[in-house]
């Protein structure tokens, strides 16, 4: 997908070299990375609204986007934010920690 510098399609060639088994983009991106697609033979969808596809194909996987969500993101401390947060969460009725790395 197009990004504020640079599409993301510039990265496919990476994700196939670490192990990536599907490509999911838009028209342009296909066509940027179209020689590392087809070096792969890895399976390629292309839509016109990638995150929309991306957005239903995680919810046919995971089920509906919950009415409340909380995130932590960064690379240092996120276990004890999230240790620290969660009583308070689950007081107000919104805990439940569900590991990312969940697969379908």
């Amino acid at each position: 997908m197009p990004g504020s510098q640079v599409h993301g399609a510039s990265f496919i060639a990476s994700a196939l070299e670490r192990g990536a088994v599907a490509i999911l983009t838009d028209p342009e991106g296909a066509v940027i990375a179209r020689d590392a697609i087809s070096a792969a033979g890895v399976a390629l969808v292309v839509t016109e609204h990638p995150r929309e596809t991306l957005a239903r194909t995680a919810a046919l996987c995971f089920g509906a986007q919950p009415k409340t969500m909380v995130a932590v993101t960064g690379h240092q401390r996120q276990n004890v934010s999230v240790d620290f947060c969660a009583p308070d969460l689950d007081r107000v009725g919104v805990g439940g920690r569900e590991p990312w790395h969940h697969g379908c």
